[in-house]
């Protein structure tokens, strides 16, 4: 039996910090703070949400305030993923959004890494389809 922990890094995107999307992730924190499981869960928001203090903290829970100007963010954002992804060696990661799933898989390909990529999207696929 393997008894080896399942390590999972859950990619949250820029939010302001005040609905659904961020109620759903503190029941995340929240759970995997509180309850002994097999799985080792790392939240981290790489673009930084909006309003920090309604999300809610834990032993690997990393979300910062998001910077001022908008394309430095992303490129910092990324960079703060790739640095999980070359130092850290995840089992799933799991984005909350296409161009963090765009950016994972981009990592993945070019390290070679097996980890799996989940995606959970907040908003119907509809939307995405008809805005590509």
């Amino acid at each position: 039996m393997d008894n080896r922990m399942t390590k999972i890094l859950v990619l949250i995107p820029k939010l302001r910090g005040i609905g659904g999307m961020e109620t759903v992730i503190n029941e995340w924190i929240d759970y995997f703070n509180s309850n002994e499981s097999k799985f080792e869960v790392t939240f981290v928001a790489p673009q930084g949400i909006e309003n920090i203090s309604r999300m809610h903290t834990g032993k690997r829970v990393y979300i910062k305030k998001p910077l001022a100007w908008l394309n430095l963010n992303r490129i910092h954002g990324f960079l703060d993923i790739l640095k999980l992804l070359v130092f850290s060696h995840y089992d799933i990661v799991i984005c909350l959004s296409v161009p963090l799933l765009k950016a994972c898989a981009i990592i993945k390909l070019f390290l070679g890494r097996k980890f799996a990529i989940v995606s959970w999207f907040h908003f119907s696929l509809n939307k995405i389809i008809k805005n590509s």
